[in-house]
């Protein structure tokens, strides 16, 4: 086993002027922003190690630069979409100013429509059922924040049926929109659930399942079962938040972002890490290198090697699932936390989209102004959504129609954390600054705390809220704050 030892210093005990040595695992948003942190501290006493199991970082893995059809532009699709507002990613949009990057308005419209039930085998249907389960009429097109009033009507539609479909949603989104702002969930012992909230608030089960779980599946990516167990308490938060806030993109795509945050660190790509061990003062990190990738300057680490190094202090920025194989006081509680494995395609196989206009009255649609498609299609179980990009290229997430294999530019996964009301206890917990030295409350559950043996946690799931970009900057934000760091976008 290859040994790199460096000179240690407990944590935290920096007053003779020592440097403190840090390991971040992780190179998502929140790895990042922590490293950039503490890389640039006025004090400049941290000496930082990123470790990054694949041979990229992977804010940018999935990332993909082409060209338009005309071969006069270049595109960056930022995969999956890295779409946000300045209403609930306050933090991130304050960050984004303070580190010069970019930003552009963007509108959308969005299409709603609905499989009503399981596809079945070709030899059991007509040809024409076959078309219109494959093609599912859309039902409602909705501008983002209501820029376009009234709604567009889609095409093959009557006007009574629009009509009529247009006061039914408008009626129960604003019944929906005022219960989130006068109704808080409930904060029992037993958390309220998404599910339980819908009920209390009376929200019909048809709107429900057409109307709002296929935006939220989307942001969450997960489906309908799942977002429903999710704490009401996120969504409310969330519409609160995010009500009438325009939404932005990154002028150049995540790519700009993991440059700005990355440039100067030492990165350990290819650098698998198989555990994280508090010993006295210090931390061991273990991990294995899968490429020379993993060699920082000056250091010869074979292909395949086993390789271990103490740290002062050690940040995970990884999901709850990897923190539990790798850190054995969370293994327990991380369990409690659910996550899954989403699909995300970047393709074009335009057959997947669905039939709102003919394509000449569709671009009329769209040419007075910078305005993007965005679909969603649903079964009771799940929606999958899809982004027209505007280099005609299509990005499709969570996919329920079959996509030709031949036309699909990458297809990538990547593992989200959900949430309930008992990973959200977790969490709260795990994050509870009311413990007594010892590590434990007087009035409360014991268990590991965020910081305790120095190792620290920062991730979408490491906040109270939606698991989102915005975690990834709060988390961070606090990791710094713990280390003595002032945050340079931080309001006071």
């Amino acid at each position: 086993m290859l040994e790199a030892e460096i000179p240690n210093q407990r944590a935290g005990s920096n007053s003779d002027g020592s440097r403190i040595s840090v390991a971040i695992v992780g190179t998502g948003m929140a790895g990042l922003v922590t490293a950039y942190l503490l890389r640039n501290d006025e004090n400049q006493k941290f000496d930082i190690e990123v470790f990054e199991s694949q041979d990229a970082l992977s804010l940018n893995a999935e990332g993909e630069t082409i060209k338009s059809e005309n071969g006069r532009e270049t595109f960056h699709i930022s995969h999956p979409m890295r779409v946000f507002d300045d209403g609930y990613y306050k933090h991130m949009t304050l960050m984004y100013k303070h580190l010069g990057i970019k930003c552009d308005p963007l509108k959308f419209l969005f299409s709603y429509s609905f499989i009503p039930k399981a596809l079945p085998s070709p030899e059991t249907q007509s040809d024409q059922a076959q078309e219109e389960l494959a093609q599912p009429k859309v039902s409602f097109l909705y501008s983002s924040n209501n820029h376009r009033l009234p709604p567009l009507r889609p095409g093959g539609q009557g006007f009574l049926s629009w009509l009529w479909e247009l006061i039914y949603v408008a009626f129960f989104f604003g019944w929906f929109s005022l219960a989130c702002f006068w109704i808080d969930a409930r904060k029992d012992d037993q958390l309220e659930t998404l599910e339980e909230y819908f009920n209390r608030v009376r929200l019909p089960r048809h709107f429900v399942y057409r109307y709002i779980l296929p935006p939220f599946a989307t942001l969450s990516t997960c489906n309908h079962a799942e977002m429903l167990s999710f704490p009401a308490h996120d969504i409310v938060q969330y519409v609160r938040r995010t009500y009438r806030a325009p939404h932005y993109l990154v002028r150049e795509g995540t790519q700009i972002v993991e440059d700005t945050l990355s440039k100067g660190l030492n990165i350990r790509l290819g650098a698998r890490v198989t555990s994280v061990r508090p010993t006295g003062s210090s931390v061991m990190v273990c991990w294995e290198s899968t490429s020379s990738a993993s060699e920082l300057a000056g250091e010869k680490i074979p292909p395949m090697s086993s390789c271990q190094r103490t740290f002062d202090r050690v940040i995970l920025a990884v999901p709850p699932n990897i923190v539990g194989a790798i850190f054995e006081p969370l293994r327990e509680e991380t369990s409690l936390l659910p996550t899954r494995s989403v699909e995300s395609l970047i393709h074009t196989d335009a057959s997947t989209l669905p039939n709102i206009y003919s394509e000449p009255v569709k671009a009329q649609t769209t040419s007075r102004e910078e305005v993007e498609w965005g679909h969603f299609r649903s079964t009771v179980e799940s929606t999958e959504s899809i982004h027209e990009h505007p280099s005609s290229y299509i990005i499709t997430t969570c996919p329920i129609l079959p996509i030709d294999p031949s036309k699909v530019v990458r297809r990538s996964y990547f593992t989200r954390t959900l949430r309930t009301p008992q990973s959200r206890a977790v969490v709260n917990r795990i994050f509870d600054k009311s413990a007594t030295p010892d590590g434990q409350a007087a009035d409360k559950p014991a268990g590991w705390r965020n910081g305790e043996g120095n190792v620290f946690l920062v991730g979408s799931w490491c906040w109270d809220g939606m698991v989102l970009l915005e975690g990834c900057v709060v988390s961070a934000m606090r990791a710094a704050e713990d280390f003595g760091v002032k945050v340079p976008w931080a309001q006071s």
